[in-house]
């Protein structure tokens, strides 16, 4: 008898525990139906949430007194060019430069919501590569998404001249620990070079391997996908290059 009220007890509790743990859920249930204010709060502050940590474009949205300024990505190209001092030599470095511009161009506009800052350096004939010729170039191939800036000519010299300007570029940049509200940039470094354009007469095999691969060298550091996955989740500064 004492174990047939022992377990009518046991059934009581558990009635009662399963009564409890159904008006739970159905007030959870209900809560989420009928309170729509609270659920479109929990939505606005998971997107808040979210676009802190993935990088966009530069924009800014303003609620309330408050402006919530978005992460912004700048990217940096470093360009090293050079003209050798023969006529071939000078046909060459223009072909180059004009595909590899226009390779860039067309990866400004696929990613317009980035700053692009194209940086370069001429060594060799000083003519050849005018930084007009080249401003034209960016402006033909950009579409206005390419901002292009000539740092300086080499009558001689090699690439460790602009690799210098990168590293001073790179240490100009303020430390992302430090970045406020209102400067949520990402700095990304992009180098290249006029890959081919030191013309070699005697060695066509080099000189055949160099036009091959100078496109795609070129363009890769510059997709998408390779340039996204460089956005840290703080900022900081990242290359890619070749």
């Amino acid at each position: 008898q004492a174990s047939a009220i022992l377990s009518s007890h046991e059934f009581r509790l558990a009635l009662i525990l399963v009564m409890a743990i159904l008006f739970s859920l159905l007030s959870v249930s209900f809560g989420v139906i009928f309170d729509k204010q609270r659920t479109e709060d929990i939505y606005a502050t998971t997107q808040r949430y979210f676009s802190k940590r993935i990088p966009q474009g530069p924009s800014s949205a303003s609620q309330g007194n408050n402006k919530v300024v978005e992460p912004q990505v700048t990217v940096n190209v470093f360009y090293h060019t050079y003209a050798g001092p023969t006529e071939a030599h000078q046909n060459l470095s223009r072909l180059i430069v004009d595909k590899q511009v226009r390779y860039l161009g067309k990866a400004a506009q696929a990613k317009s919501d980035y700053l692009w800052i194209l940086r370069y350096t001429s060594v060799g004939n000083a003519t050849v590569l005018d930084p007009e010729w080249v401003k034209g170039l960016c402006k033909k191939y950009g579409n206005n998404t390419l901002d292009c800036r000539h740092l300086g000519h080499l009558a001689d010299g090699h690439e460790e001249y602009t690799l210098q300007k990168m590293h001073e570029h790179c240490g100009s940049v303020p430390d992302p620990k430090m970045r406020t509200p209102d400067n949520q940039t990402h700095h990304l470094i992009v180098y290249i070079h006029s890959k081919g354009s030191f013309l070699r007469a005697n060695m066509d095999f080099l000189q055949n391997a160099n036009e091959k691969w100078m496109p795609s060298l070129t363009r890769a550091p510059m997709t998408s996908a390779c340039l996204d996955s460089l956005l840290p989740r703080k900022g900081s500064i990242n290359a890619n290059g070749h």
